[in-house]
């Protein structure tokens, strides 16, 4: 039984693999045949039509520098005896035609000027005069049969006729008596400048060359070469075939036939190269069956072989070797394997005693390590834990080292304010005394920079954190390149006026599709890599280029002619903490915490782009993004959601105009809240100096007590506070009905500070002008604007990309898409407000049901792809 079982599944297989790869084979090689076979016979068609082109060219170069030779003469010796004018009507052989006379001499029936050229130029010449609308041969060497063919018409309907009356000469071949000449055709004109004949001259075309190379030309065996005339003549042809054939083969008349025509424009001549298909496929059928035939018979010498070889050594052996299996597999593992083979069955038994003794090891190690699961469960526990307490140490970090931060910030503003205004101009004219107060202002430009850079460290660190826990807030919508490159731009600006010797260059291709993604992040990536090149440029170009690359890939390059760093740290840079290496890097060593690029990476990488670099020590770097574009129905939602985005700004605009307190009501009081000291001092002062009336409170209960009693326009809210937290104050103000309209703006430094129920948020430490600027805009708004909160229903009818309204309008804009089988149901359930209907859905709407409800308006928005770019432009900054 085994040696049958084995059989059917060895040999049975094995006989199919051969047989299969016996067919592909024949297969492969009767398509790689008959493509060969084609290919040769394309070739051969396309070096006998390169060869007959090359004889015409040759032919046409240097017989036509003859014929504007000859013509040269002609005119001059024409010339030299006087300028031509027409006489009487003269008696040409059969018909009349006025007399040509140059100077005081007639050329009527005289030959001495053309036979005068030709006798030392070869060729023919003639004299035409010009009788209404057809020119006579008046003189000529041109013969028609033994005599000359004066008294004949130049072809009216012919090339040269053609170009004469287009005022223009003529030189080309024409057919001249069923023989092709080269000719030239020149206007003759009298002394008021008009045509009264022409000269020609012409030379018969020697193709006996031509036709002897394509009468031995072959294509195949049956295919041929043809040269046909503008007049669709067989002019030349192979001599296996008949002129007929060539002819109807040319024509198309005759079907199975692989042709190939080319045409040598000079002439207007078709060159012909055609062969039979059938002649293609005969060869490949008889190359096939010799193939089968060779493949059958070692198909069988192989099958046969493969039984003979499976029966002797394989089968046979096998039967020991499943004996021993058998041993083991009924758990005799004590048994003793014996085997006195040496070939690899031999090699097989002793593996099976060798596999009995590590069963009975395996055995005892699980037995005597069962407790390790219970460890490794517990070291994953311990993991989580390090995890969880590494965020809050993180936490803690931001709250504990931003909060003072920005009393340092905020102070250090207010001070140089307050000493520029009031101290620095006592000094006067004394020296010692200005010195000693630009030194403060120095000093305190220091604390600011600082500041500023322990604050970018520590987001440095924030960042990477959260983006690498998975806990950043992403707020995507549609991104157009041009206008985030230019905005990344304008905000790295300041480093480069510092360095006067860098100029930089933006340039950002037209039509730029959109990408999805979250604009502020991908900001920080751009001006994250700006920086860098500024940072590491002292002299040359910076350079951004934005376009679509060979991939449909969106691709922005940052180009620098900066120091540059080896390549093998292309990839290494990217690390966490990792910095290209400048020179000594004890005295050289680049400031930050090697953080940006990382965070960059991350963000990149989130966005599915990808960003690279590439450099050289001393000639620059480059650095690349890659994203990808979004979809062609994402374009369109854009456009519209954008478009109503505008409408709402200016409702806004129109709406805070309104709502500003006039200033009649006295200052507008402000609230601050912080568990800090110096924060709301600093905040206090701050807000006093924008003529504001500031009270502040220490923790969210007494906030929440000052609210009612002084009833602020305003609140700013830390979070993190004792006694009750910032989350929880903000809640027990919205509950309340007389304090719910109050704007409140979070300033904490706990992440999650965007996401705690203020209207706008703001991370420690502040930016001051934006924070001022968030104020004003707060304080601008009232329950009227509330009020006039504009309400939108997109209609569409298909399924909508993922796509966002735009951001920063949800106060005074609500927008919402509605597919058009649901209209009717979001109408009866009570929608009112504006619904928005793209004009290539108007055949499917309503209109007039749209109309006359009295809760809704309508807008008609056309549909057209939203702007993608912004024109090309260069930024070059000069120094002061």
């Amino acid at each position: 039984m085994l040696s049958r079982s084995l059989q059917a599944k060895f040999i049975l297989p094995v006989s199919v693999l051969v047989v299969v790869t016996t067919l592909v084979l024949v297969a492969i090689i009767s398509i790689s045949n008959s493509r060969s076979i084609e290919q040769s016979a394309q070739r051969e068609s396309l070096e006998n039509l390169s060869k007959v082109r090359r004889v015409l060219a040759v032919t046409d170069t240097i017989m036509m520098e003859r014929v504007k030779g000859s013509m040269k003469l002609l005119m001059e010796r024409g010339g030299s005896i006087g300028a031509p004018r027409q006489g009487h009507s003269v008696e040409i052989k059969d018909r009349t035609a006025p007399d040509l006379i140059f100077g005081s001499q007639a050329q009527a029936n005289r030959f001495e000027l053309v036979d005068g050229v030709t006798s030392s130029q070869g060729g023919t010449a003639t004299l035409f005069s010009k009788e209404g609308e057809n020119f006579v041969r008046i003189s000529t060497n041109v013969r028609q049969g033994d005599k000359r063919a004066v008294g004949t018409v130049l072809d009216p309907n012919g090339q040269a006729i053609k170009a004469i009356r287009a005022d223009s000469a003529f030189y080309g071949q024409v057919d001249i008596l069923g023989t092709p000449f080269l000719t030239g055709y020149e206007p003759m004109r009298d002394s008021q400048n008009n045509i009264v004949g022409l000269w020609y001259v012409g030379y018969k075309v020697d193709m006996q060359a031509l036709q002897e190379s394509i009468a031995q030309s072959r294509i195949l065996n049956n295919g041929f070469i043809a040269l046909m005339d503008d007049k669709g003549k067989v002019r030349f042809h192979s001599d296996n075939v008949a002129p007929e054939v060539a002819l109807s083969v040319a024509n198309g008349s005759v079907h199975g036939w692989e042709i190939k025509k080319e045409t040598f424009t000079p002439w207007g001549f078709v060159m012909v190269a055609a062969y039979p298909k059938d002649e293609v496929s005969g060869t490949v059928r008889r190359e096939v069956f010799a193939v089968v035939a060779v493949g059958v018979v070692l198909g069988c010498i192989l099958i046969g072989l493969l039984i003979w070889l499976a029966r002797s050594l394989v089968i046979a052996p096998l039967k020991e070797a499943v004996a021993v299996a058998g041993e083991i597999a009924n758990g005799n593992l004590t048994a003793t394997v014996i085997s006195q083979r040496e070939d690899e069955i031999g090699v097989l038994l002793k593996a099976l005693n060798h596999m009995q003794a590590s069963l009975l090891q395996m055995i005892e190690r699980i037995t005597s390590n069962a407790h390790s699961i219970d460890k490794l469960e517990a070291a994953k526990q311990h993991l989580q834990n390090q995890d969880q307490l590494k965020s809050d140490f993180l936490s803690s970090v931001s709250h504990e080292l931003r909060t003072p931060l920005t009393s340092i910030r905020g102070f250090a503003h207010l001070v140089e304010r307050e000493f520029s205004r009031s101290f620095a101009a006592l000094a006067g004219d004394d020296a010692g005394l200005n010195k000693k107060s630009e030194r403060i202002r120095e000093n305190l430009a220091i604390i600011l920079k600082e500041s500023d850079r322990l604050s970018r460290l520590i987001n440095d660190v924030l960042d990477l954190a959260k983006i690498e826990a998975g806990r950043v807030d992403w707020h995507d919508a549609p991104i157009q390149p041009g206008v985030l490159v230019r905005d990344a731009v304008n905000a790295a600006h300041g480093m480069f006026e510092q360095k006067p010797g860098v100029e930089l260059k933006v340039e950002v291709q037209d039509n730029l599709p959109l990408f999805v993604g979250d604009a502020d992040r991908m900001l920080q990536v751009l001006i994250n890599l700006l920086n860098n090149a500024a940072k590491f440029t002292d002299r040359g170009t910076v350079a951004v280029q934005a376009f679509l690359n060979s991939k449909n890939l969106i691709q922005i390059d940052i180009r620098d002619s900066g120091i540059g760093f080896p390549p093998e740290e292309a990839e290494a840079i990217f690390d966490k903490f990792q910095q290209a290496k400048h020179g000594d890097t004890l005295t050289d060593r680049p400031k930050g915490t090697g953080l940006g690029l990382a965070i960059s990476r991350e963000i990149v990488e989130r966005h599915d782009g990808k960003i690279q670099a590439q450099s050289q020590p001393g000639e620059g770097s480059v650095f690349t993004v890659l994203l990808p574009p979004a979809t062609e129905s994402l374009a369109k939602t854009t456009d519209i959601t954008s478009r109503i985005a505008s409408l709402a700004t200016e409702e806004q605009r129109r709406t805070m105009d309104e709502g500003m307190p006039s200033d009649k009501s006295g200052k507008p009081r402000v609230l601050v809240v912080d568990d800090d000291e110096g924060v709301r001092d600093y905040l206090t002062q701050l807000l006093q100096e924008q003529d504001y009336d500031v009270i502040s409170a220490a923790d969210g209960q007494a906030a929440v007590a000052a609210a009612q009693a002084y009833r602020p326009d305003l609140i700013t809210m830390d979070i993190a506070m004792p006694v009750m937290d910032g989350r929880t104050a903000i809640a027990k103000l919205r509950a309340d009905p007389g304090l719910q309209h109050i704007p409140i703006m979070v300033v904490s430094a706990l992440p999650g500070w965007d996401t705690a129920g203020g209207d706008l948020a703001m991370p420690k430490p502040l930016d001051e002008p934006h924070f001022l600027k968030n104020i004003h805009l707060l304080l601008g708004r009232s329950e009227s604007a509330e009020a006039k909160k504009m309400h939108f229903l997109v209609l569409y009818d298909m399924e909508r990309d993922s796509a966002m309204a735009p951001s920063g309008l949800s106060a005074h804009c609500e927008m919402d898409f509605c597919p058009l089988d649901e209209l009717s149901a979001r109408i009866q359930s009570g929608f009112q407000g504006m619904v928005v209907v793209p004009t290539d859905l108007l055949d499917k709407v309503d209109l007039h049901m749209l109309n006359v409800a009295p809760s809704l308006e309508v807008m008609i928005m056309p549909v057209q792809m939203a702007m993608r770019t912004t024109p090309a432009e260069i930024i070059t900054p000069t120094a002061d």
